[in-house]
């Protein structure tokens, strides 16, 4: 089985993220772990620069794609016995078989250049705020045939639809459309001082 998980941003602040990650993932069924991590506050930052200046969105778009790369080298460092991907071959190198926990880039996925030459899937996604680290988890899922993608969030996940989710701001707009190229989403709160 493989599993995309996506680590929710904010949640790279919490006291001992890495403990509690590590006991979330045993408490698992056993499945290879393609692990990315949100944007937080370093997104969030731009988010509000955003709102003062209007700047083009697309602009804005690959801004945060590009400080994923700063959230993901801070999650390997706590993570260092994972095993990273950062570009676009050692992710398709991987072996479906291999049970082994994997901290995925997302630009090794997405990014300018491999949109303009890669699956439709990809270019789909605005290059906007309706996609966020959610859709792109999710995209990693259907791009490599995963099973399931689990969204850790740090706030409250009522029993809800997708659609109901996005409209509440918990998932963000477009994974309710993406949602149909992935086998299974899971969305669920992640509280580190339970694990």
């Amino acid at each position: 089985m493989r599993r995309v998980v996506k680590l929710g941003g904010s949640l790279l602040t919490q006291v001992d993220i890495g403990t509690a990650l590590r006991r979330w993932l045993l408490s698992q069924p056993p499945a290879q772990n393609l692990v990315v991590a949100g944007g937080g506050d370093l997104v969030e930052a731009v988010r509000r620069l955003d709102a003062c200046f209007s700047l083009q969105p697309e602009i804005v778009h690959w801004m945060c794609i590009d400080l994923l790369r700063v959230t993901y080298d801070f999650l390997s460092a706590t993570m260092s016995d994972w095993q990273r991907i950062d570009t676009e071959a050692e992710l398709q190198s991987i072996d479906a078989d291999d049970l082994t926990t994997y901290l995925v880039a997302v630009d090794s996925y997405y990014n300018q250049h491999l949109i303009s030459q890669s699956h439709s899937l990809a270019r789909s996604l605005p290059c906007d705020w309706k996609t966020t680290s959610d859709s792109l988890a999710c995209l990693l899922a259907a791009v490599t045939d995963a099973e399931e993608c689990v969204l850790l969030k740090s706030c409250d996940v009522p029993l809800a639809s997708l659609d109901e989710l996005a409209r509440r701001g918990i998932v963000d707009e477009y994974l309710p459309t993406l949602s149909q190229e992935c086998q299974l989403i899971r969305i669920e709160r992640f509280q580190p001082d339970t694990y």
